[in-house]
């Protein structure tokens, strides 16, 4: 399966996203946090991106086909 992981930098989200690359899935890490993407494991494709710009969202993921999200994004 082919799945995106938003929030992929943080705590959370970095754990979510290796588990699933470690289980076989192609996960595709995003997140506005470019240093916390390149910690990730290079199993991983990342893309640094900011949610709230929708446009730029679109333009990154089209033609891309996911079978599935899991959003890590969140704040306190």
């Amino acid at each position: 399966m082919r799945i995106v992981v938003t929030g992929a930098a943080g705590g959370i989200g970095s754990g979510v996203a290796e588990t699933l690359a470690a289980t076989g899935h192609e996960v595709i890490g995003i997140d506005h946090d470019a240093d916390g993407l390149s910690a990730l494991s290079e199993a991983i494709e990342t893309a640094v991106l900011d949610l709230r710009d929708g446009d730029a969202t679109r333009e990154r993921l089209a033609g891309m086909p996911v079978d599935a999200v899991v959003s890590c994004v969140g704040g306190y």
